[in-house]
C-alpha cells in the first residue's frame, strides 16, 4: 500500500517494545541476583543462630513458609491455557522485520519492492531489513530455490522506480547483482533476462561488482553455458544489448578464456555441470550470432561489424554436440542456406496428395473427400456409414457456425498463418545469407575439410528449391520434408504394386475410401487383422447389415464337422469383439462401428442376439478348462477353439 508513516509508526513502536523488554529483563536479572545475596546472608545467620540456641518450631514453620512463598513468586501461579492466552496477547508486540509470509515466501521489504514504494525501502533499510541473504521459496523438501530482494526490482512495474530501488539496495543495503541464486544465475543475468535495461545501467554504475557479473556464463548443464548479452541477443532486446556493449565491456562473441573463468567460478562442478575446456566450449556455449538468428532478429549485423573473424567458421552449438553424426555437420552459412529453401517449401499450398490421413502412408481417400455420386454408388453399410459421418461433420460444422458467428475453421486458418509466416521469413533468410557470404562465412567443407559432412548424401533429396525443376523427387508444392518423405514412400510402393499387379489395380487402390478394422483386446487395448482378412470382415458388417446369420456364423464359429472345409474358406475365424473406423480424426478407443452396433442400426434384432451369444461363446472362460486356452495371434488375429480346427 505504500504508507510510509504508518510503517514509521509500526517501527518505531516495535523498537520502543523492543527497549522495554530489555529494560524489564535487565532489572530481573539485577533483582534475581540481590535475591541471591539475601538469600546466602539469610543461610549463614541461619547457621550461626542455630548453633547458639534451638528457637521453637514455630519459628521452623514461619521459615519454611517463606520459602515456599519465594518459590511460588519466581513460577508464577499455576495458571488454565486460557488465562496464558490473554497474558500473551498482553505481550508487547515486537516485528521480526525479515519475517518471510507463507504464500510467497516474500518479507516486508519484498512487497515494497515489487510495489515499487521506495520510501518504504528507505525505512526497512534504515531498520535494518536485510538484503543480502537468499529467500527459499519452495517448500518441497528435494528443492532449494531462492531468489534475492534486488532481483525483485525486475517485477517493479515502473523500471525507473526500480532502478531507484536497486540502487538504494546496493549503496545503503549492501547486496550486490554478482550474487548467484541455487540455479548459478546471478542477479545480474536474470535482470537481464527480463530486459530491464534502466536497472542494468544503474548496477553498473552503483555496484563495483556488476561489471564482473555481466562476464559471468550460466553453465549449470553439461551442454548450456548463457552469457548475459547472448540472453539480450536471443530476445532482440536492444536497448539491453547498447547497455551491454556500452558500459560493460561485453562483446557479441563469447571467446575461450570467458568461457574458461565462469566454469571455474561455477560452485558446482559435478558431471552434469559444464566443463573447461575447447571441446566443451564449442558444444556449450550460445553465441549471440546463433542466438539473434534463432530469434529471427536483425542484430546479427551487430555480430558482423564488431566480431568479423567469428563469422568465418560460424558452427551452431549443437552440431559440436552430435559431431559423430556426419550427416549434421553444417556450419551457420549451411544452415542458413536450407532455412531459405525449408521457408519456400512450408510458404506452398499443400497439394492433395499431401493430405493423407492415414498415419501409415496409406494411399486412402478421406471418405469427406468422396462426391454423393461415389457414395450412391456403394450400397448396404459401407454406403450408410459413409454418408452418416459426412452429415454428422456437416451438421457439426453448422452448429458450430450458427454458435458463433466469426466461426472459422481453426485448422485451416492456423495452416495459412504458418505458410504466411514462411513466406515473411524467406527475405529475412536470404539477406541473412547474402550479409554472411560478404563476411566471408564458409561452409563445413570448406573450414573441416578433413572431416567432410554427409548432409546432401542423406538429406539431399529433401533438402530441396521448390522453385529448382531440376531438384531430386521435386514436388513444387509439397511443404515439408515429411511431405516430401510421404511422396517418396508412395512413389516406391507404385513401383513394386507395378511390378506384381495390373495399373488399373493401383489406380482402383488410390481411389478407395478410408477404412480401418482393429480388435478389441484386454487392457482397453486394440490390435489389427491380417490384410488377408479385410475382406472378410467387409463380408461380416455387410451380413449384420442385412442380417444374413448363417453367413456370420460361417465366418465366426468352427464348424460342426472337422472333416469339411469351412464355409468361410479360412481357418482363421473372425472375432466378433471388432469395430471399423472411417475417419483419423481421433484415435480414442471408443471410435468405431462395432457389428453389434450395425446389426442394432439395421433394426436386425435376431442378428443382435445372434452376435452376444457368439461374443459369449468366443470369451475363453477360466471355469471352463484348468488351464485356459491362450489366445493365438496368427497375423494379428485371435483364434478359437480346439487346435484341430486350425489345420
Amino acid at each position: 500500500m505504500g504508507l510510509p508513516k504508518v510503517m514509521k509508526a509500526l517501527l518505531e513502536k516495535s523498537e520502543k517494545n523492543k527497549a522495554e523488554k530489555e529494560a524489564k529483563e535487565k532489572e530481573a536479572k539485577e533483582n534475581e541476583g540481590k535475591d541471591k545475596d539475601v538469600e546466602m546472608k539469610d543461610k549463614e545467620d541461619e547457621i550461626r543462630d542455630s548453633s547458639e540456641d534451638d528457637w521453637s518450631s514455630e519459628d521452623d514453620e514461619d521459615k519454611d513458609y517463606d520459602e515456599a512463598k519465594k518459590k511460588v513468586d519466581a513460577k508464577g501461579d499455576p495458571k488454565s491455557e486460557e488465562d496464558a492466552l490473554e497474558d500473551s496477547e498482553d505481550e508487547p508486540d515486537i516485528l521480526d522485520i525479515d519475517a518471510a509470509d507463507w504464500d510467497q515466501s516474500l518479507t516486508a521489504l519484498g512487497y515494497a519492492i515489487i510495489g515499487g514504494h521506495l520510501p518504504i525501502v528507505q525505512i526497512l533499510i534504515a531498520a535494518g531489513a536485510d538484503c543480502k541473504t537468499p529467500k527459499n521459496i519452495s517448500d518441497n523438501s528435494y528443492g532449494n530455490a531462492t531468489f534475492y530482494p534486488l532481483s525483485l526490482t525486475a517485477l517493479t512495474v515502473d523500471e525507473s522506480v526500480g532502478a531507484q530501488i536497486a540502487e538504494h539496495l546496493v549503496t545503503a543495503g549492501g547486496a550486490s547483482c554478482s550474487a548467484a541464486d541455487s540455479d548459478t544465475v546471478t542477479v545480474f543475468h536474470r535482470l537481464v533476462s527480463r530486459n530491464k535495461p534502466l536497472i542494468i545501467e544503474t548496477l553498473l554504475r552503483v555496484d563495483s561488482t556488476a561489471k564482473a557479473a555481466s562476464r559471468f556464463l550460466y553453465a549449470r548443464t553439461w551442454n548450456s553455458a548463457v552469457h548475459p548479452i547472448v540472453s539480450a541477443f536471443s530476445e532482440g532486446q536492444r536497448a539491453m544489448v547498447a547497455v551491454l556493449l556500452a558500459y560493460a565491456g561485453s562483446r557479441a562473441f563469447i571467446d575461450l578464456e570467458t568461457y574458461d573463468r565462469s566454469v571455474a567460478a561455477n560452485p558446482s562442478q559435478g558431471y552434469s555441470y559444464a566443463r573447461a575446456g575447447e571441446e566443451q566450449w564449442k558444444q556449450c556455449t550460445l553465441q549471440p550470432l546463433e542466438a539473434s538468428l534463432v530469434d529471427y532478429s536483425d542484430l546479427y549485423r551487430l555480430v558482423l561489424d564488431l566480431e568479423p573473424e567469428s563469422i568465418k567458421n560460424s558452427v551452431p552449438k549443437q552440431v559440436y554436440q552430435y559431431l559423430n553424426n556426419d550427416g549434421l555437420r553444417r556450419s551457420m552459412l549451411d544452415f542458413l542456406r536450407s532455412a531459405v529453401r525449408e521457408m519456400k517449401r512450408r510458404s506452398r499450398e499443400p497439394n492433395a496428395e499431401n493430405n493423407i490421413s492415414s498415419n501409415d502412408m496409406s494411399t486412402w481417400r478421406s471418405i469427406f473427400d468422396l462426391s454423393d455420386m461415389e457414395i450412391s454408388e456403394k450400397k448396404g453399410w459401407d454406403a450408410h456409414a459413409i454418408d452418416y459421418e459426412k452429415r454428422n461433420k456437416a451438421i457439426l460444422e453448422a452448429n458450430s457456425k450458427a454458435s458463433n458467428a466469426n466461426y472459422v475453421d481453426n485448422n485451416a486458418k492456423a495452416e495459412a498463418e504458418k505458410r504466411e509466416q514462411a513466406a515473411k521469413l524467406i527475405p529475412y533468410f536470404q539477406q541473412a545469407v547474402e550479409e554472411l557470404e560478404k563476411a566471408g562465412a564458409r561452409t563445413w567443407n570448406e573450414i573441416y575439410k578433413d572431416t567432410p559432412s554427409q548432409w546432401d548424401k542423406q538429406y539431399g533429396d529433401q533438402d530441396f528449391d521448390p522453385d529448382d525443376p531440376n531438384a531430386p523427387a521435386h514436388t513444387s508444392n509439397q511443404s515439408t520434408r515429411h511431405g516430401q518423405y510421404r511422396a517418396k514412400r508412395r512413389a516406391t510402393k507404385a513401383t513394386d504394386q507395378s511390378e506384381s499387379e495390373s495399373t488399373e489395380e493401383t489406380i482402383e487402390d488410390k481411389t478407395k475410401p478410408f477404412k480401418r478394422y482393429s480388435l478389441f483386446i484386454s487392457g482397453w487395448g486394440e490390435d489389427y487383422p491380417g490384410t488377408h482378412l479385410i475382406p472378410l470382415y467387409d463380408e461380416l458388417y455387410e451380413a449384420c447389415w442385412n442380417g444374413d446369420n448363417d453367413k456370420i456364423r460361417a465366418l465366426c464359429l468352427p464348424p460342426k464337422d472337422d472333416s469339411a472345409p469351412p464355409p468361410s474358406g479360412t481357418r482363421d475365424l473372425l472375432q466378433i469383439t471388432a469395430r471399423v473406423k472411417y475417419t483419423e480424426h481421433s484415435s480414442h478407443y471408443a471410435k468405431g462401428y462395432t457389428p453389434l452396433y450395425v446389426a442394432l442400426r439395421a433394426r436386425k434384432w435376431d442378428t443382435a442376439r445372434l452376435i452376444l451369444e457368439i461374443a459369449q461363446e468366443q470369451l475363453t472362460k477360466e471355469e471352463d478348462d484348468d488351464e485356459a486356452k491362450p489366445a493365438n495371434r496368427g497375423g494379428n488375429v485371435i483364434r478359437f477353439g480346439p487346435s484341430s480346427h486350425r489345420g
